[in-house]
């Protein structure tokens, strides 16, 4: 124990005498002397501590670590989220750890384990010098002016350089207008003309020069049901390209975090419902996509690989069918929810009486608003690490990707006569049994992302007003 003892009083004094990496003064913050005593209070009536750096508080089953306050000034730099008192101390709480729950923490005879007192230290560390907002009970102190420009510089801030790879699309334009809307100011992006990614040297060449300090890789080919089935080898040769060279700069180039998106429909084609993110590769996918598919598994299995072997920090991210402003409303390569919504509007403008909707209309989809998908992406790209993503006591790390989804689905048929209803248009719906329905049920489990602290907040009827409303107001097609 005195290895651990000594190893955390260097860290200690690195974080009071470099100046460079933060401006903590021990006035500010004391760490009481080295200690293993543990005490620990089953009835929930009081605080547990730790000696010598945190502060257990009880809440919902859960622990936060802390540290203690002993300058309480009368023009305080320190504004903390959560915050509770024991005597004449004051305790600002740092974070809701779930990895060390109360139930799961190993104590022998009154004292922690060596492993799990390191564990708590690195933690404790990383939070003190990383000091950033988080919503929800995942609360983290919110240190106004401690912490040096220096360092400010390579964590995430209103002024870091962020590419975005996609921007034009459905998902690009969605997170940019957050981004945007959030406050960050040094956004970089590029149009295909601009940015070929499927050009290697010209991806290379682009980092060298941009050195963007976080990526969002929302560039893809995707498509419908149609457009993957015929254009198979495009889906998997033009995805696996972009995100090979994306992927591969971003750790050549020492980007801080890459965001990387795909979709659910990585996951079986039989996989149960609703899909959670150990479903990954458990059996044969759905024929139409597939290549897609492939790809974006092997987005996945890259970004996970190069955090294991070069320690980066790449997060990916699946998002269930989406629809919003930007969308494709391209009849041959759109997704279902814009062709029915143009299908439907063009009939009512047209006065046809009957609208032809392909398949059977029984299979179930779930369907997310960009604008909450652009907000997870985000919340996750400021709030979250790789190492959040998975179990850190399992001994194959795997299956880190995220599912990003509502949770709640709909029948095709239903989602028709929702859009039929919105649109005003009232002739015939007929759905042709002779075209192919593809998977009967596709429904995310989003629980992992709510247990990360991130809900969704549209609800799909007021999603569809809203894209009606940009599609009437903002496209022009050629009909």
């Amino acid at each position: 124990m005195n290895k651990q003892f000594d190893r955390w009083n260097n860290l200690k004094k690195d974080i009071h005498i470099n100046h460079s990496l933060i401006k903590f003064q021990q006035r500010h913050i004391v760490f009481m002397k080295i200690g293993a005593n543990v005490g620990y209070e089953q009835d929930g009536k009081g605080e547990d501590f730790l000696r010598p750096v945190l502060v257990y508080k009880k809440f919902n089953n859960q622990v936060f670590l802390g540290i203690p306050l002993t300058s309480r000034i009368k023009d305080d730099k320190f504004h903390f989220e959560f915050e509770y008192k024991k005597g004449k101390r004051s305790f600002a709480i740092l974070s809701q750890i779930r990895l060390f729950d109360i139930k799961r923490a190993k104590y022998y005879d009154g004292k922690i384990s060596n492993d799990f007192f390191e564990k708590l230290q690195d933690k404790l560390l990383k939070l003190i010098v990383t000091p950033s907002k988080k919503d929800g009970e995942c609360t983290k102190a919110i240190c106004v002016n401690i912490v040096s420009e220096k360092y400010n510089d390579v964590k995430l801030n209103k002024a870091s350089k962020i590419y975005i790879a996609g921007h034009r699309g459905l998902v690009g334009s969605a997170i940019v207008k957050n981004l945007r809307k959030k406050g960050y100011t040094n956004l970089v992006y590029k149009t295909h003309k601009e940015l070929n990614l499927l050009d290697a040297n010209a991806v290379k060449a682009f980092f060298e020069q941009e050195k963007p300090e976080y990526v969002i890789l929302a560039a893809a080919k995707v498509g419908g049901i149609v457009a993957n089935n015929i254009y198979r080898a495009d889906f998997i040769y033009e995805n696996l390209q972009i995100q090979n060279n994306v992927i591969h700069q971003s750790y050549l180039n020492g980007v801080t975090k890459l965001l990387f998106l795909g979709s659910t429909c990585i996951y079986p084609k039989n996989a149960p419902q609703p899909m959670k993110e150990d479903s990954l590769l458990t059996s044969e996918l759905e024929y139409t996509n597939e290549p897609y598919a492939i790809a974006k598994i092997a987005g996945i299995k890259m970004c996970e690989s190069y955090n294991l072997q070069y320690g980066t920090n790449f997060i990916s991210v699946m998002p269930t069918n989406l629809y919003g402003p930007n969308d494709n409303f391209d009849l041959e390569t759109s997704h279902v929810l814009p062709a029915l919504l143009r299908k439907i509007h063009e009939a009512k403008e047209s006065n046809t009486p009957k609208v032809e909707i392909w398949g059977s209309g029984k299979p179930r989809r779930e369907f997310l608003y960009s604008d909450d998908m652009a907000d997870a992406c985000v919340f996750l790209l400021e709030n979250r690490d790789f190492e959040d993503t998975y179990d850190k006591d399992t001994k194959e790390i795997r299956n880190t990707h995220i599912n990003i989804g509502t949770g709640v689905d709909i029948s095709i048929k239903e989602l028709a006569e929702s859009i039929k209803k919105i649109v005003g248009y009232k002739g015939e719906l007929y759905f042709d049994e002779s075209k192919p329905d593809g998977t009967m049920v596709k429904l995310t489990d989003p629980s992992k992302l709510h247990e990360l602290g991130w809900r969704h907040e549209v609800e799909l009827e007021e999603g569809i007003k809203k894209v009606y409303e940009w599609y009437l107001n903002e496209t022009k097609y050629d009909i």
